[in-house]
């Protein structure tokens, strides 16, 4: 899988309770959780999934029960959702 790179359209907001991710171009906006946003904040090019599972791992224990094959089907999940939406390439 190559590195997603953010679709240069959007931008990140911060809106009263969350985040977004809003077109400059068209003024389409999604509402995004934490987890969403983080990701799409990872995805520069220079990350692959394993990168990003580490970033946000910080390197630190788990919680238990929490793998770290467990954050990275999370992240490609939210990088294939954000992909659909052509938020990322």
């Amino acid at each position: 899988m190559k590195k997603p790179v953010k679709n240069e359209d959007y931008e990140a907001v911060k809106v009263e309770d969350g985040f977004g991710l809003l077109n400059k171009k068209t003024n389409t906006f999604y509402k995004v959780g934490t987890e969403v946003m983080l990701v799409w904040s990872l995805c520069d090019g220079n990350n692959t999934i394993a990168d990003m599972v580490k970033k946000i791992t910080g390197g630190k224990p788990l919680p238990k029960g929490v793998t770290e094959e467990m954050i990275k089907e999370d992240v490609e999940k939210i990088i294939d959702l954000l992909r659909e939406n052509d938020l990322v390439r």
